[in-house]
């Protein structure tokens, strides 16, 4: 997925990486501040972020936030494994088994 800046994602098997516009490419990881390591969705947000949503080193399920190689990486509450993700204004909609659930900014003004 390729985002507004030139910086193409792929999220593989043993984490995240992506391409800079300028053609170098990088691993996204714990350094970065993702600690999703079997990554299963990833989203595109306004403002040239992502969303990551995956598994730890550990199995439980994390959702991530970066821009480039700026990242934050929460624990999904509840407790679920996420299945779906779309992208929803500013923020996005996810779908955990029978259940959605919406994630957008505290302040909407902010992007």
């Amino acid at each position: 997925m390729r985002d507004q800046a030139g910086w193409l994602w792929v999220a593989t098997k043993d984490g995240l990486a992506a391409r800079k516009p300028t053609g170098e490419t990088v691993r996204i990881g714990a350094a970065d501040g993702c600690a999703i390591v079997e990554p299963r969705l990833l989203v595109e947000l306004p403002g040239d972020r992502m969303m990551l949503i995956g598994a730890d080193d550990t199995g439980r399920d994390r959702i991530a936030f970066g821009k480039q190689l700026q990242w934050t990486t929460y624990r999904a509450l509840p407790e679920a494994r996420w299945d779906a993700a779309a992208r929803r204004g500013n923020g996005a909609v996810l779908m955990a088994g029978d259940r959605l659930y919406r994630i957008s900014p505290a302040d909407p003004t902010r992007v």
